[in-house]
């Protein structure tokens, strides 16, 4: 299988990797047909990858999204143990669950 960067005949999309990369911040999806939440977390999302496919934890910050709050779902992943812990399970999503599964895996 080639890489971004194969060059042979008949081989590869023709694109460099750098190209590729530059699209990234380009594309845009459309959320038309999604809910007003959805188009807000998307654009939170977006504006922390900075570049990235996806932004650092670090950049994530609940307080920065409280009118979303109450539907998100946040979860952890504890690789040694190939688990995945639910770190903050809001309130809509408890209500629909039925039960709280934050911190249970």
């Amino acid at each position: 299988m080639a890489g971004c960067n194969a060059r042979r005949k008949g081989e590869g999309h023709g694109l460099r990797c750098q190209s590729v990369t530059a699209l990234r911040g380009r594309i845009r999806p459309d959320l038309s047909g999604f809910t007003s939440d959805i188009a807000a977390f998307y654009a939170y999302w977006a504006g922390k990858r900075r570049g990235s496919a996806l932004p650092a934890r670090a950049d994530i910050d609940p307080l920065e999204m409280v009118a979303l709050l109450p539907g998100i779902v946040l979860i952890d992943v504890v690789a040694d143990a190939r688990q995945f812990v639910y770190r903050l399970v809001g309130t809509r999503e408890v209500a629909m669950r039925g039960r709280d599964p934050t911190g249970k895996s």
